[in-house]
């Protein structure tokens, strides 16, 4: 088997970092991280993105004038030197520079959008391509992706008849509708899911396709948002491992067997056998064909 993939955890990140010179202030924006290469042939990408890089070429350009501008006078005021007579004018004109600096800066970013104009569905299909990606070119034979933080406060109001975050209906109490948006909920990250298993079982590899040499698990820590229980999780472990796999099972386990007990067979699909990891008892029944 060439790969190995879990579905957990994975952040998205959209902008990258521009250092500060000398002391007068940070730049109004951070810029975007340039993502062409991934995703040039994603239209409705490039269409989100030109117009943010675009607007962060402008603010720092302006910035850097300005920026600039307070250097030229602090090389003159460490040049000057604290007994000279130039000393006080310059030292006032710096702190006049760069108090406009931050002003400016504090400005320009209030222009900008407090959250990724992206929508949530965008943000978690670029991802998931992006993964899919990376096992297709051999860029990495493992990666994580988690759709969101355990107590993520995340709107999930753009599915129809969902109202709310996801965290605060997750505590249902058992109420009827709650139970209905929750449902609905867990069925959108399961269709992210398949949607990942798609693009893989769409890229051909040798005789079968990259799923074929590839293990995607998907699951979460907890059984029960409600009552945060973490007995008998509902796990599925897709591909086929480079036929390491046994697929196509349902299989039920006894109470409160470790988890870990399915990580050390997959790590024994994956050509690196352990004896135990974490609180594992050895491995998993069932799985390896």
């Amino acid at each position: 088997m060439r790969r190995f993939g879990i579905a957990c955890v994975v952040s998205f990140l959209v902008a990258g970092g521009a250092s500060p010179r000398l002391f007068a202030a940070d730049p109004p924006t951070v810029g975007i991280v340039n993502l062409d290469k991934v995703f040039k042939a994603h239209k409705p990408f490039q269409d989100r993105l030109n117009p943010l890089k675009q607007e962060a070429k402008d603010l720092d350009d302006k910035f850097k004038v300005r920026q600039a501008e307070f250097e030229t006078v602090v090389k003159k005021l460490q040049a000057a030197g604290a007994g000279s007579p130039e000393f006080t004018r310059l030292q006032q004109q710096a702190g006049k520079l760069q108090g406009e600096l931050q002003q400016f800066a504090a400005t320009e970013r209030a222009k900008l959008p407090e959250q990724d104009p992206a929508t949530h569905e965008d943000n978690v299909r670029w991802m998931l391509d992006m993964l899919a990606l990376a096992f297709q070119s051999d860029t990495t034979r493992i990666a994580t992706f988690m759709f969101g933080n355990a107590v993520s406060g995340r709107n999930f109001s753009f599915l129809e008849d969902v109202r709310g975050g996801h965290h605060d209906i997750s505590h249902h109490e058992n109420d009827a509708e709650k139970l209905r948006m929750y449902q609905r909920i867990n069925q959108w990250h399961i269709e992210q899911y398949a949607y990942l298993l798609g693009k893989l079982k769409g890229m051909k590899e040798g005789e079968g396709t990259v799923l074929d040499n590839c293990l995607i698990l998907f699951g979460a820590g907890l059984r029960d948002g409600n009552s945060h229980s973490p007995h008998n999780l509902p796990l599925v472990l897709a591909g086929r491992g480079g036929g390491r796999l046994a697929s196509g099972q349902h299989l039920v386990y006894e109470r409160d067997s470790p988890l870990s007990n399915l990580y050390v067979s997959m790590l024994d699909a994956f050509g690196t056998p352990v004896e135990r990891f974490a609180d594992s008892t050895g491995p998993l029944a069932g799985v390896l064909a």
